[in-house]
């Protein structure tokens, strides 16, 4: 079963990014495109991503690589 999402923008970035990568596979899944693009922070942020498995350090300290 599928649960209807809510209506509401994610005030956690984590969970906002997590539905913006599940709408990117849907799209995919269902044909409906076949490029996607994700920006994850501007690009001078400080944020961590260490909720990502894998992925240690700022986002600007990573974008270098």
């Amino acid at each position: 079963m599928v649960h209807r999402p809510s209506p509401d923008i994610p005030s956690d970035h984590e969970t906002y990014l997590r539905t913006m990568m599940d709408l990117m596979v849907l799209g995919f899944w269902s044909g409906a495109t076949r490029v996607g693009s994700l920006m994850l922070d501007h690009g001078q942020s400080n944020r961590y991503f260490d909720f990502m498995d894998g992925v240690r350090g700022t986002w600007h300290a990573l974008s270098h690589y």
